[in-house]
């Protein structure tokens, strides 16, 4: 069959076929179509408002292709245009106004998808592990997963295989710092995400992941925990107000360059073996136990910047994770193009 292009609703409208906006489809109605009816290179078109999940969503048997990914774009409440232009996607808050996205109400419902999967401008609140975004080659752009369990297993995002997340947030209960891992990462990557008030915020539990342009905030156990064997990409990322920025266990071939590091509690960046396999470079920050970012062994790391490694960063202050004037890391990361 074509690719099909669907409405959805949260009631859902006329004959709820999805056909267009006045014929689209409710929750339910999604639902028993994704999970038995989508195919490469449909899209759906996802409407402003709450979608309350009275079963799981399990679509992980429906597949899209790398050419043909089936696509759920959330739009904002009110579109009709068929089908939506750019103006009408949801934007969330990214622009500094209302959150407009849908919302998936989980509760204890999962949610699966399958393979090649385009998720945009979604957001999702759960009391389980979500399975957000855990097929082969999956897309997130400007979704966002709120853990709302205190069971401390729990994700808010799990990442497949060649999937990448991005400008994507994951949270807990604000203040509790329950969550056990916000963004538990097979070989993926998150780019210019947002992991805030939890225990966790990457959990890198595949080799080859990366975590780039990326702000850690709030979190009561660590930033970033390395848990494969090797292979990582650390680079740009911001942490603050962690207990422990970056740990890990004998990682090797991993690079953690221009990251900036700031109120740890305990260690800012620790690996429980030091191999010479790692590139560590033009890392800042300090933590409160000893104002040194390494940990008391990692001293023998190779970690090639004890001229930037200590100190204060100077963040601009009140929730502004810029740096302030005066700044030492200022001009001093490694150029993104060397010699410049």
């Amino acid at each position: 069959m074509a690719a099909a292009t669907m409405y959805v609703t949260p009631a859902g409208a006329g004959a709820k076929t999805g056909a267009t906006w006045a014929a689209a489809m409710g929750e339910a109605e999604f639902e028993a179509d994704l999970e038995a009816g989508a195919e490469a290179g449909d899209i759906y078109y996802v409407a402003g408002g709450n979608y309350t999940l009275d079963s799981a969503y399990d679509a992980s048997a429906r597949d899209g292709t790398a050419i043909g990914p089936i696509s759920i774009i959330g739009v904002k409440t009110g579109t009709s245009a068929e089908p939506p232009v750019w103006a009408d996607w949801a934007d969330g808050n990214m622009e500094g106004g209302a959150d407009d996205r849908p919302v998936f109400v989980c509760a204890a419902n999962a949610v699966a998808f399958g393979d090649y999967y385009k998720l945009f401008n979604i957001s999702f609140t759960t009391t389980v592990s979500s399975t957000v975004g855990n097929g082969l080659g999956n897309v997130l752009f400007n979704c966002k997963s709120t853990q709302q369990s205190p069971n401390a297993n729990r994700y808010a995002f799990t990442l497949g295989t060649e999937t990448s997340a991005i400008f994507c947030e994951a949270c807990g209960l604000v203040g509790t710092g329950v969550v056990g891992q916000l963004f538990r990462m097979g070989t993926s990557t998150c780019v210019f995400c947002w992991a805030h008030d939890g225990q966790t915020g990457f959990y890198l539990n595949a080799v080859r992941a990366r975590v780039l342009f990326c702000v850690m905030e709030d979190l009561s156990v660590t930033g970033i925990n390395c848990v494969a064997a090797s292979g990582f990409t650390i680079l740009n990322n911001t942490i603050h107000d962690c207990v422990v920025g970056i740990t890990g266990n004998a990682a090797t071939a991993t690079i953690i360059v221009n990251n900036l590091l700031e109120g740890c509690t305990t260690d800012g960046i620790i690996f429980s073996t030091q191999t010479d396999g790692n590139f560590f470079w033009k890392n800042h920050g300090d933590d409160a136990r000893n104002n040194d970012m390494w940990d008391g062994v990692a001293t023998t790391m190779p970690h090639m910047d004890a001229e930037v490694s200590t100190g204060d960063p100077l963040f601009d202050g009140d929730g502004n994770l810029s740096l302030a004037a005066g700044s030492p890391c200022i001009n001093n990361a490694l150029a993104a193009i060397l010699g410049t």
